[in-house]
Protein backbone atom coordinates (compact mmCIF):
# COMPACT_ATOMS: atom_id res chain seq x y z
CA UNK A 1 0.00 0.00 0.00
CA UNK A 2 2.90 2.35 0.44
CA UNK A 3 4.34 1.69 -2.47
CA UNK A 4 1.10 1.90 -4.33
CA UNK A 5 0.01 5.31 -2.82
CA UNK A 6 4.24 6.79 -2.91
CA UNK A 7 3.56 6.47 -7.16
CA UNK A 8 0.52 7.93 -6.97
CA UNK A 9 2.58 11.23 -4.69
CA UNK A 10 5.09 11.00 -7.62
CA UNK A 11 2.33 11.10 -10.71
CA UNK A 12 1.42 14.30 -8.52
CA UNK A 13 4.44 15.59 -8.85
CA UNK A 14 3.88 15.60 -12.81
CA UNK A 15 1.08 18.27 -12.45
CA UNK A 16 1.74 22.51 -10.73
CA UNK A 17 -0.80 21.07 -8.52
CA UNK A 18 -2.36 17.91 -6.48
CA UNK A 19 -5.50 19.13 -7.00
CA UNK A 20 -5.38 19.19 -11.04
CA UNK A 21 -4.14 15.67 -10.67
CA UNK A 22 -6.89 15.02 -8.79
CA UNK A 23 -9.60 16.64 -10.95
CA UNK A 24 -8.10 14.78 -14.13
CA UNK A 25 -8.38 11.61 -12.48
CA UNK A 26 -11.70 12.25 -11.54
CA UNK A 27 -13.03 13.69 -14.91
CA UNK A 28 -10.51 11.28 -17.36
CA UNK A 29 -11.14 7.32 -16.81
CA UNK A 30 -8.06 6.61 -19.65
CA UNK A 31 -5.78 8.68 -17.22
CA UNK A 32 -7.38 6.80 -13.72
CA UNK A 33 -6.89 3.67 -15.35
CA UNK A 34 -3.33 4.15 -16.52
CA UNK A 35 -2.35 5.95 -12.98
CA UNK A 36 -3.49 3.20 -11.16
CA UNK A 37 -2.29 0.62 -13.90
CA UNK A 38 1.10 1.84 -12.75
CA UNK A 39 0.56 2.10 -9.03
CA UNK A 40 -0.30 -1.40 -8.72
CA UNK A 41 2.16 -2.90 -11.23
CA UNK A 42 4.55 -1.35 -9.27
CA UNK A 43 3.27 -2.67 -5.77
CA UNK A 44 3.09 -6.22 -7.35
CA UNK A 45 6.46 -5.99 -8.40
CA UNK A 46 7.96 -4.80 -5.24
CA UNK A 47 5.12 -7.90 -3.55
CA UNK A 48 7.22 -10.48 -5.57
CA UNK A 49 10.31 -9.71 -5.33
CA UNK A 50 9.74 -9.68 -1.29
CA UNK A 51 7.07 -12.88 -1.38
CA UNK A 52 8.16 -15.90 -2.91
CA UNK A 53 5.39 -18.41 -2.18
CA UNK A 54 3.25 -18.88 -5.11
CA UNK A 55 0.14 -19.19 -3.08
CA UNK A 56 0.57 -16.48 -1.62
CA UNK A 57 1.17 -14.16 -4.68
CA UNK A 58 -1.72 -15.89 -6.35
CA UNK A 59 -3.89 -14.02 -3.73
CA UNK A 60 -2.36 -10.87 -3.85
CA UNK A 61 -3.32 -10.48 -7.56
CA UNK A 62 -6.71 -11.76 -7.12
CA UNK A 63 -7.36 -8.97 -4.36
CA UNK A 64 -5.43 -6.36 -6.16
CA UNK A 65 -6.66 -7.22 -9.97
CA UNK A 66 -10.64 -7.53 -8.24
CA UNK A 67 -9.80 -3.80 -6.75
CA UNK A 68 -8.70 -2.21 -10.17
CA UNK A 69 -11.99 -4.27 -11.89
CA UNK A 70 -14.32 -2.88 -8.94
CA UNK A 71 -16.68 -0.32 -9.02
CA UNK A 72 -14.37 1.78 -6.95
CA UNK A 73 -12.34 2.70 -9.85
CA UNK A 74 -16.37 2.43 -11.72
CA UNK A 75 -15.66 -0.50 -13.72
CA UNK A 76 -13.26 0.41 -16.20
CA UNK A 77 -11.61 -3.02 -16.69
CA UNK A 78 -12.50 -6.73 -16.54
CA UNK A 79 -10.88 -8.76 -13.74
CA UNK A 80 -8.95 -10.87 -16.39
CA UNK A 81 -7.94 -7.69 -17.86
CA UNK A 82 -6.81 -6.33 -14.45
CA UNK A 83 -4.61 -9.09 -13.80
CA UNK A 84 -2.92 -8.78 -17.38
CA UNK A 85 -1.97 -5.33 -17.06
CA UNK A 86 -0.68 -5.49 -13.82
CA UNK A 87 1.44 -8.73 -14.65
CA UNK A 88 2.85 -6.89 -17.46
Amino acid sequence: MITHEGIHRNQQMNFLTPGEWWDKYIKDPEFRLSQEVEAYRKQYRKFIALIHDRNTIARFIHRIAGDLSSPLYGNMVSYQTAVKLIKQ
